[in-house]
């Protein structure tokens, strides 16, 4: 067990926390994480989406068969990394976060990569892309164009972690930050604590920039995690959603 865990366990039973399950196996409905005056009211639901399809082509790595799922525009010049290619947003998912905000005048995405979610975004409002990586955002104003929507879209050169400084508010601050690579599901459960930057640094950041936080996080976390980041940071979040996609057999 490591360390993170060992404290979990400790913290459960100091605060007597009841246990839930990871994500994935959760139940839908309300749930409520913590005793009062220091609880966190949980909704569960559960996301369908139909079958990813996958291209069947041979001496192909399995990335590159779901190019049509990540960007159905692909074959007009979408342009990726070898990162993007396991990081991005299958476009079917962006397009239902996207769906989420589609009353925004403002929304920032604070990992933008190559524009997954961005691009999404940018049908409905206006998107402040931020990336580290410059590289990555003349990418993503490559497919923007390509979907026609980098008119709504400003790119930041930056570290997320710097934007409070820049002293903006937006409706929503989306955040997929990395999880390590495809590796996290090696484990039964997510070790949050291993996250670089982390998931505390990137919350404390979302609450100086707006109100509403939407993460794209893996399924396999632990609920009780985000509480205790919640509880640890003072963060003022008293209500959680947490939708997770129903698992979809991939046809070809």
């Amino acid at each position: 067990m490591t360390k993170s865990r060992v404290k979990k366990e400790e913290d459960k039973k100091k605060n007597n926390l009841k246990s839930l399950p990871v994500l994935s196996t959760l139940k839908e409905g309300l749930h409520l994480i913590g005793n009062p005056p220091l609880s966190v009211i949980c909704i569960m639901r559960k996301v369908h989406f139909p079958a990813i399809k996958l291209t069947s082509e041979p001496n192909t790595h399995k990335y590159f068969t779901q190019r049509y799922g990540l960007f159905s525009k692909y074959d007009e010049g979408i342009q990726l990394d070898d990162e993007s290619w396991y990081s991005v947003t299958h476009e079917i998912i962006a397009q239902h976060i996207a769906y989420i905000c589609r009353n925004c005048s403002i929304v920032m995405d604070g990992f933008a990569g190559v524009g997954g979610n961005v691009i999404q975004f940018a049908k409905y409002c206006k998107v402040l892309a931020v990336d580290i990586d410059k590289s990555k955002l003349e990418m993503l104003e490559n497919n923007a164009n390509i979907y026609g929507v980098l008119s709504n879209i400003k790119c930041i050169v930056d570290d997320f972690l710097n934007i409070p400084s820049h002293n903006c508010r937006v409706d929503v601050v989306f955040a997929s930050p990395p999880w390590g690579g495809p590796g996290y599901l090696n484990s039964r459960v997510f070790d949050i604590s291993e996250m670089a930057p982390k998931l505390q640094e990137i919350l404390r950041a979302c609450e100086k920039i707006a109100e509403n936080t939407i993460l794209y996080l893996p399924k396999n976390l632990d609920p009780l995690d985000i509480y205790r980041i919640i509880m640890e940071t003072h963060l003022k979040y008293k209500k959680i959603e947490f939708q997770v996609i129903s698992k979809a057999s991939a046809v070809s």
